[in-house]
This record gives C-alpha cells, sequence and structure tokens, in this order.
C-alpha cells in the first residue's frame, strides 16, 4: 500500500512537471506549408530542442500525411500519427522534435470526404479519400539560443 502511494506521488509529480513545461513554451506564428497545412515553432525551455505543431486549414479531414524535417543532424523522415480534422492542430514536445534550427516540408497527404459512410459488407472495401503529391514549400525557425 505504502509502495502504492509512492508510485501516485511520483506520478502526480510528474504529471504537474509536465504541464508547467507545456505552459512555459511560446509558439511562433502560424506559417503555411501549402495544400492547406500550416506549422508553427517552438523551443523547449532551456535546450536547443524545436517542436512543431501542425494546423490543418483546410475544408477535409487529413487522414495521412508524412514529411521531411531537417535539423543539425540531417534530413529525417516522420508520419503524422493519425487524423486532424479542419481547424484542428496537434503536435507539441511529447509528439514531434527536432535538434536546433529545423524545417519543414510535407511529403505526400491524403484527405478524406467530409461525408460519412454506412460501412455494410458489401462496401467495407472501399476506400475514401485521394493521394497526391505537390511542390513542396519549406519553412525554417531558427531556435534564439544557438
Amino acid at each position: 500500500m505504502k509502495t502504492t502511494l509512492n508510485c501516485l506521488f511520483v506520478m502526480l509529480g510528474m504529471l504537474i512537471g509536465i504541464n508547467g513545461a507545456v505552459a512555459d513554451i511560446s509558439w511562433g506564428n502560424w506559417q503555411s506549408l501549402g495544400n492547406s497545412v500550416s506549422v508553427r515553432f517552438s523551443q523547449v525551455p532551456g535546450t536547443t530542442t524545436m517542436t512543431w505543431e501542425f494546423r490543418n486549414d483546410g475544408e477535409t479531414t487529413i487522414t495521412y500525411m508524412d514529411y521531411y524535417y531537417t535539423d543539425t543532424t540531417g534530413q529525417h523522415t516522420d508520419v503524422f500519427p493519425g487524423t486532424l480534422k479542419p481547424g484542428h492542430a496537434f503536435g507539441g514536445w511529447a509528439a514531434f522534435t527536432g535538434n536546433g534550427r529545423t524545417s519543414i516540408s510535407i511529403k505526400t497527404i491524403q484527405r478524406g470526404t467530409s461525408i460519412s459512410l454506412d460501412v455494410t459488407p458489401a462496401t467495407s472495401g472501399q476506400t475514401v479519400g485521394r493521394m497526391r503529391e505537390f511542390e513542396m514549400a519549406s519553412v525554417f525557425f531558427t531556435p534564439a539560443t544557438l
């Protein structure tokens, strides 16, 4: 019982610390990446680590997106986890991080339609959405401490 209470206090302290760190993050302005997607950057306080957040500026849900990000260690490819509804944003240091100056360009994106489907055995194999590559736009952010 005593061990369980100690673990709960440690976890509570970690959650409070995480919440405080998130509150200290100062975000830059939204910048367009093209194809109705915007990004904004923030420097994790006390580090050279950069984080970013994506926003869906389009009228349909993003169902898949992969992108390049380049930081001081080179170019990397990452995949956006899940879907992003129109007008919603997702990101932050728990989701995306880069080391130092970071640039981002979208590689591919897939959007779903804004209609809902009644899935039955006759339609369960259908896929809604389209995949397309588009001209890449890069956005750069340089940490203040570099």
